[in-house]
């Protein structure tokens, strides 16, 4: 069954956007005309709706006429199951109201003959059950194409509960490349707090985490500028088989230093201990341009660098 399931959500989430829209539109569709039987059901404890013949089929084309192009204008049929959240959930809801209020005065105040005025309330709540009920199930069923994978993925902490790091963890739980599992943070007002599913952890619990959670990977969501804060973590857990990477700030993001998929080892500042020392240009220019410069170590990684840095000054030799 897990695996038929399985198949098929690949199948449906092969299809181009605007045939996944019609689906969805026919599923609500057809959910405006159960709910509508559920509810006479419920209101009369009787399934034989002969009687009802022609009402019940206005009352039917009336809940569809009004629930379709409503959801359509509130932009229900643009959200993406799979990564839909609370605020998708918020929508559906705002649109029922919506619908509730125009199917209850089309029920209940004006009436049609044979359909009983409380079937105008009835429906619209075993609506909104439905239809909520197939969109979380939709959600947790295209998502979990991935769950093989993604229970294999590599296991992270995110150190840092503040803004990067919550927009850090809504990133990895849409693409599912990353498991994370659980925060690290400085503020002992946070720590034993729960964030988007996640608990908060004091820094004092780090090497225990990575033990018992079988942890790779330590994303670090902090300012640019607090390199101490980088310098004690990467000491703190140099010994243990830890991948530490540097997250971009938001910042950076916005002012276009580097792109969102950027996810960046650690660079030679974020180990210095100490803030990066801006160069004085006029001075180096003076002491460099035109001279013989000689450089112990150039072969390494650092002589190397500062024979870059040097040759921009036009030194005679170097």
């Amino acid at each position: 069954m897990i695996n038929f399931i399985h198949k098929n959500s690949k199948l449906v989430l092969s299809l181009p956007r605007n045939a996944k829209r019609v689906i969805v539109i026919l599923i609500d569709g057809s959910l405006c005309v159960i709910t509508l039987w559920i509810a006479l059901y419920l209101r009369l404890d009787s399934y034989q709706f002969d009687n009802l013949d022609g009402s019940l089929k206005w009352a039917s084309l009336i809940s569809v006429m009004i629930a379709i192009p409503l959801f359509w204008l509130m932009g229900l049929y643009k959200t993406i199951f799979r990564y839909s959240s609370m605020s998708a959930l918020i929508s559906i809801f705002f649109a029922i109201s919506v619908y509730c209020l125009l199917y209850f005065s089309a029920i209940s105040i004006y009436g049609i003959q044979g359909i009983p005025r409380s079937i105008g309330i009835l429906q619209p709540i075993l609506f909104l059950i439905t239809i909520t009920t197939i969109r979380v199930l939709a959600e947790y069923i295209f998502r979990g194409t991935n769950a093989k994978k993604f229970q294999s993925s590599p296991r992270a902490l995110i150190y840092g509960a503040g803004n990067d790091g919550r927009q850090l963890l809504y990133a990895l739980k849409t693409s599912n490349e990353i498991k994370v599992m659980g925060f690290i943070d400085d503020d002992k007002y946070l720590q034993g707090q729960i964030l988007n599913g996640q608990s908060i952890f004091s820094p004092s619990d780090i090497l225990e985490l990575i033990t018992s959670k079988k942890i790779s990977h330590i994303l670090l969501a902090l300012p640019s500028g607090n390199r101490n804060k980088r310098d004690q973590i990467i000491k703190k857990i140099k010994n243990d088989n830890v991948i530490v990477k540097s997250i971009p700030s938001v910042t950076d993001i916005l002012n276009g230093r580097v792109n969102t998929t950027d996810i960046l080892e650690p660079d030679v500042n974020d180990i210095l201990g100490r803030d990066q020392v801006i160069s004085d240009i006029k001075l180096m220019r003076r002491n460099i341009e035109s001279k013989r410069i000689l450089i112990t170590g150039a072969g390494g990684s650092i002589g190397s660098e500062i024979s870059r840095q040097i040759f921009r000054f036009n030194p005679k030799k170097i």
